[in-house]
């Protein structure tokens, strides 16, 4: 809501005799409230400020998100897909040189905190599933034909959303890569985790992502050895280490311990490097609209692989290659694009489901 001089910047209901002067955390801003909304027990679930009843939404879990959030939540199935195969592109271009990772044998899921909850309970760990965004579950017979789910909780913006994505696609990549010669601390694997999401969003300019993860205690400190690392020596010593060290976590008062690393004969036949492949995800070979979200002044369109709002341009798959679109209006159930380089516009509709 915009500010006004004498009304509260989440209720608009005129001051009375008090204001009061909270930090935003998402929007990373100062925002003037009135006394009623700096003692509200209903908050957004995001931003931790008052959420007012005319305007929040209330998840299926119970959760409540302020109007703001309620408006860049990913909510939608579709659009959390889309987000997690652009972001699961750019973290296999991130460890390309170091060879095959998971692709088709991925499967992501959009879930609520109840759900999400369900499901970690099924092989239950030492963590507080309340607190965490995200699920990694592998599974291997053989070792050789993984199957990845990747379980995403709902309801996050898309920064966040991204890094959590970023940080299960990096679990899936260390568990088909793990050896029985190696063994590291559950606080250095979720400190790789996090150190290819913070590189990820670090890339992209979220910086309130990065800090986010930074002062995060999730990691017990290994995302700031991990960090350190890479600064000192370069990121493949650090995935050298991670795949041949032969300590369990790295001291960040003693980086030179990641040169320390040890032979082990099992990897002698191993497939080389570089003759390692990935297969791509396919796309649609035309220019798609998959879906709408958002509402309100903040819209997307899900454009085959790639969500866009009004007034983004982005590379878009189109089938084995790309196409740079820029999009100009999103309605209620057709998006507007303006196609590079002949600026010819193109009108997307979606296209009904037919029952079976």
């Amino acid at each position: 809501m915009a500010a006004t001089a004498d009304k509260c910047e989440i209720c608009s209901d005129n001051f009375t005799n008090k204001v009061f002067i909270v930090e935003d955390p998402v929007r990373l801003i100062k925002r003037h409230i009135c006394l009623k909304c700096s003692k509200s027990k209903t908050v957004c679930s995001i931003c931790g400020l008052a959420a007012v009843p005319r305007t929040q939404r209330i998840l299926e879990d119970g959760r409540i998100l302020c109007e703001l959030d309620g408006r860049g939540a990913i909510l939608n199935e579709d659009e959390a897909k889309a987000i997690f195969e652009e972001v699961k592109r750019e973290v296999q271009s991130m460890l390309n040189r170091f060879g095959s990772f998971p692709d088709a044998n991925v499967s992501a899921h959009l879930v609520n905190r109840t759900d999400f909850i369900k499901e970690y309970f099924r092989k239950p760990a030492v963590d507080d599933p309340e607190k965490l965004l995200g699920l990694t579950r592998s599974v291997s017979e053989d070792r050789t034909n993984f199957q990845h789910h990747i379980y995403l909780l709902s309801g996050l913006l898309r920064p966040q959303f991204a890094s959590v994505c970023a940080h299960e696609y990096t679990h899936t990549w260390l568990n088909e890569r793990s050896k029985p010669s190696r063994t590291l601390n559950k606080d250095t694997v979720e400190g790789f985790c996090e150190l290819i999401a913070w590189k990820y969003s670090s890339a992209k300019g979220h910086t309130n992502e990065t800090g986010r993860i930074l002062e995060n205690t999730y990691t017990r400190g290994q995302i700031h050895a991990m960090i350190a690392a890479e600064q000192r020596f370069d990121f493949r010593r650090v995935i050298d280490w991670i795949e041949s060290g032969e300590d369990s976590w790295i001291d960040k008062d003693h980086l030179e311990q990641i040169l320390r690393l040890k032979d082990d004969p099992s990897d002698l036949t191993a497939t080389p490097l570089w003759q390692q492949t990935t297969v791509r995800t396919e796309v649609p070979k035309t220019l798609r609209l998959r879906g709408i979200s958002g509402g309100g002044s903040r819209r997307f369109a899900l454009v085959n692989d790639r969500t866009l709002e009004v007034g983004e341009s982005a590379k878009v798959r189109v089938g084995d290659s790309n196409v740079v679109v820029r999009c100009l209006s999103i309605e209620d159930a057709a998006v507007t694009l303006e196609i590079e380089p002949t600026k010819e516009r193109r009108v997307l509709k979606i296209t009904p489901k037919v029952s079976k």
